[in-house]
């Protein structure tokens, strides 16, 4: 188990922990949380390493 730290985005500053060697990019399913969302307005978080540490790269609608 590896843990890592995300940097940037929604999850800027959270740890996760990661099932053997993390790869190259990271990807959350992410579903709206405030009253009357959607599920169809989920998103799909993805972070990338760069540099040794995971930052935001963007948000891609669906999961």
């Amino acid at each position: 188990m590896t843990v890592v730290e995300l940097y940037g985005g929604p999850l800027d500053g959270k740890r996760h922990e990661v099932e053997g060697v993390p790869g190259v990019e990271l990807r959350f399913a992410a579903v709206p949380k405030w009253e009357g969302a959607r599920e169809d307005e989920s998103v799909t978080l993805v972070y990338r390493r760069e540099e040794g540490v995971y930052r935001y790269v963007e948000s891609v609608p669906g999961v």
